[in-house]
């Protein structure tokens, strides 16, 4: 970016390719393709099949600390399981895999997106439609359940749960202390790593909007794909 250079990298058959300082991350053609910002390719495997639903990308990566790509193939997504695999990018090594149940609102648990953790212990995965899964790797488990979703007025009175949130983004802060969701229809959460709610607010946004969530040093930003956008100050 400093150089204002671009660089075309292939078609991908993924919504959103992962990029960290040194890499890119992508899928093509059932393949998970890595390079550095160069060109030069360090990683491919062969994945077999991917996840599509309603004709897009069901499938998604993320660049993990300490040379790492995980990645959801989202091919049991029709079984509402969420598949996570993580490789080492120098030895080709399979780190972890785990299959996960996925509670949604839908019939499917589609990956939208991965974030990864900067420490490298959690994965978050977003489902296309609803949920949330957050997957603790040393432990295989999902951990999502720790922090508490946003709470609705359900006309049965059950307590909320991440199915009943569709999850546009999802972000660590730079040392992985805090944890942010968006999701619709304009709202943002922030967590304490503990799993303490430091923060709910409320953006007005158009519900087509895609929204997206970030970190700054002491101070999270909410925007949208349509223009809107605030930051709000966020405790310890």
């Amino acid at each position: 970016m400093r150089e204002g250079a671009a660089r075309e990298v292939g078609i991908s058959t993924s919504a959103l390719p992962a990029v960290d300082r040194e890499h890119i991350a992508y899928f093509e053609d059932g393949i998970i393709i890595v390079r550095k910002h160069d060109g030069t390719r360090i990683f491919e495997k062969h994945l077999g099949q991917l996840g599509v639903l309603h004709g897009g990308p069901a499938h998604a990566c993320a660049l993990l600390p300490n040379r790492r790509v995980a990645i959801s193939r989202g091919h049991r997504c029709e079984e509402q399981l969420a598949d996570l695999t993580v490789f080492d990018l120098d030895s080709g090594r399979e780190e972890h895999r785990v299959e996960l149940p996925a509670a949604t609102s839908y019939k499917t648990f589609a990956p939208a997106a991965l974030r990864g953790d900067p420490r490298g212990e959690l994965v978050a995965i977003l489902g296309y439609h609803a949920g949330l899964v957050l997957v603790d790797l040393a432990k295989g488990i999902d951990v999502a359940d720790a922090y508490q979703p946003d709470p609705l007025d359900l006309a049965d009175g059950r307590p909320t749960h991440h199915s009943h949130h569709s999850y546009s983004d999802f972000a660590f802060d730079a040392e992985g202390e805090r944890l942010a969701a968006a999701y619709r229809p304009g709202k943002l959460s922030v967590w304490s790593r503990s799993g303490g709610v430091l923060k709910r607010e409320w953006v007005a946004t158009n519900p087509k909007a895609q929204r997206i969530v970030t970190f700054d040093e002491g101070t999270v930003g909410f925007f949208d794909s349509l223009g809107e956008r605030a930051v709000f100050a966020i405790g310890s």
